[in-house]
């Protein structure tokens, strides 16, 4: 009947629109995960910055080290005689990895500027529904399958984006846990093995 029938077109209508917004809710679920992602992105960066800075530290007392073990009267314990006051050659500080990310930082950019014009697309298919609904001289069938139309396309707008968010935040884990964190690890590696050797070597001298 024309009651069972508008009955349908209803349901089809809220179901569409239930579909919409649980799409709207998973966008900014996901934009909200990859922003987060940055930021810890960013906070590892800032850490294995200062591990250069300790790289530093590290290579400085390496080189008053070995003036020391070179001294000729480190164990008279008197004033150092002219040869201990030469420098010795400086060490080579190594040539820092580049860390800045820019290639992903430029990546994630453009990205942005993708998803802008898709979010704006969202927003024309939106208003196509609105004025799909509200358009006059058509029948009821009509207007089901003209709004009904631009709820397909709506979702489909949606589903672009969701489906670019989701990417992306698989490309960020994938970066940090294949590029980050390996590089982050063997830093902190490298320098507890230059801190014991330093205090291996400092404890020696104090015993000479």
């Amino acid at each position: 009947t024309g009651e069972q029938i508008s009955a349908v077109r209803r349901d089809i209508y809220n179901t569409n629109e239930d579909t919409s917004d649980m799409l709207d809710a998973a966008i900014q679920t996901g934009a909200n995960t990859n922003k987060q992602l940055v930021q810890q992105r960013e906070q590892l960066r800032h850490a294995r910055e200062d591990l250069d800075e300790v790289d530093e530290n590290n290579m400085e007392a390496e080189r008053q080290m070995n003036r020391l073990e070179t001294c000729c009267c480190i164990s008279l314990i008197i004033q150092c005689c002219c040869c201990c006051c030469i420098d010795n050659k400086p060490i080579t500080k190594k040539k820092k990895a580049a860390r800045t990310d820019k290639e992903r930082d430029m990546k994630i950019s453009k990205q942005e500027e993708e998803r802008f014009q898709k979010q704006l697309n969202i927003a024309r298919r939106r208003k196509d529904v609105q004025e799909a609904q509200n358009k006059e001289g058509l029948t009821e069938e009509e207007r089901h399958e003209e709004v009904h139309d631009k709820q397909l396309d709506l979702l489909s707008a949606q589903l672009a984006v969701l489906n670019d968010v989701a990417q992306d935040t698989s490309e960020e884990l994938k970066y940090q846990k294949d590029v980050v964190m390996p590089d982050l690890r063997s830093a902190v590696s490298e320098q507890r093995g230059k801190i014991k050797d330093l205090d291996r070597r400092g404890q020696k001298i104090l015993r000479s």
